[in-house]
């Protein structure tokens, strides 16, 4: 084995490579399938669909369930233990090559990716995390572009998604942060991947394996709201990006959110951005007609006239409390 693909290599994010997929497949387990222990140059992204698995490293046994996934570094070592349940698994191998006019490379995937979320940087030989509705998502649309043999651009652009949804996926969860921070960015990640169904804070409590009480009163402590002010924020958030960007009824608007009753919609509406739905739509439609016939303006444009961004009423909140010292 030669010169594996090391994903934490410094050069790697500091110079210009292409990616190459080498190897990929998707396909079901039957119990008592096992692979023994094994090296490679390229790295790996296995994530399992459905069933278990347990994999073996030289240092310990992972246990992986459905949603599960796993990047195991270039030339690390692993094997798959007899499957006791039948599963099925998507798996991706790759390398990359130095490329300076690559149309994407590391170093600009890496410029663009939030460092602090940049799980590329531990040297740990391989990582695993849990897909929160993104991950698996990304994998399939790559497999099936491979499948179909389409062009090399858009396999590019597919297995860059891909990394991007991994990078923010089990990017945070490798920082120091102490435990009630794990959970509400589990949660956090949990409800921008599901706010369009019908997601209750039961649901994001289970889906945490957490009290619901526990979870709600760790939630608020970490950032200022209740997981409901934060779940409809979200969804108003995304609603106000459909009004402008889009010309979906409102009915449908509110159901594209998570919001079953238009009239609920509404006044929630009403209650955090300050208009009605289709009085915000109409006053950007204004807007869009100064700027020279612009259907779609950009957020900045003027949202914040009708909503403070939250990080602006974390700052507000800060300065009241310094106030009151």
């Amino acid at each position: 084995m030669e010169h594996p693909c090391d994903l934490y290599s410094k050069s790697l994010w500091a110079c210009p490579y292409s990616s190459y997929i080498v190897y990929y497949y998707r396909r079901n387990f039957a119990p008592g399938y096992s692979l023994t222990s094994h090296g490679h140059g390229q790295a790996e992204i296995m994530y399992v669909e459905s069933g278990e698995i347990t994999l073996e490293f030289p240092e310990k046994q992972v246990d992986l369930q459905a949603s599960d996934f796993v990047v195991i570094n270039g030339g690390v070592y692993h094997g798959k233990l007899p499957v006791v349940k039948e599963c099925r698994i998507t798996n991706c191998e790759f390398f990359f090559e130095y490329d300076p006019s690559g149309v994407i490379t590391t170093l600009s995937v890496a410029r663009k990716l939030n460092q602090t979320q940049w799980p590329f940087a531990y040297g740990h030989p391989w990582l695993k995390g849990t897909d929160t509705g993104t991950v698996g998502k990304a994998l399939a649309d790559l497999v099936e572009l491979l499948d179909s043999r389409e062009e090399q651009l858009l396999i590019d652009l597919a297995f860059w998604r891909l990394f991007a949804e991994l990078s923010l996926t089990i990017g945070q969860p490798l920082r120091s942060f102490d435990v009630p921070n794990l959970h509400v960015n589990r949660a956090i990640r949990f409800m921008r991947a599901r706010y369009s169904w019908d997601l209750s804070i039961e649901d994001i409590s289970k889906h945490l394996q957490l009290n619901r009480s526990y979870f709600s009163r760790i939630f608020k402590e970490v950032t200022n709201q209740t997981p409901n002010e934060y779940l409809t924020r979200l969804r108003i958030k995304q609603a106000k990006k459909l009004l402008v960007t889009t010309d979906l009824s409102i009915i449908d608007i509110c159901q594209d959110v998570g919001i079953k009753n238009q009239q609920h919609f509404s006044k929630l509406f009403s209650r955090y951005v300050g208009v009605a739905p289709s009085t915000y739509r109409r006053e950007y439609e204004v807007k869009s007609s100064w700027r020279g016939g612009n259907r779609y303006p950009t957020v900045e444009d003027g949202c914040d006239r009708y909503l403070g961004s939250q990080s602006d009423t974390f700052q507000q909140q800060k300065d009241t409390n310094r106030q009151a010292k």
